[in-house]
């Protein structure tokens, strides 16, 4: 998985349109993403 900016986008890397003064952070997940923080799975 990857976050921007502290957000994780519900879309491929490929799409995202990067812009100056992103930061991006590419995380590796056990749990669909919810051992990271992002909750967008479980719903």
């Amino acid at each position: 998985m990857y976050k921007v900016n502290g957000w994780f986008p519900n879309y491929g890397c490929s799409r995202y349109q990067v812009e100056d003064g992103d930061v991006i952070c590419w995380v590796y997940t056990c749990d669909l993403g919810a051992d990271v923080g992002d909750n967008s799975m479980n719903g």
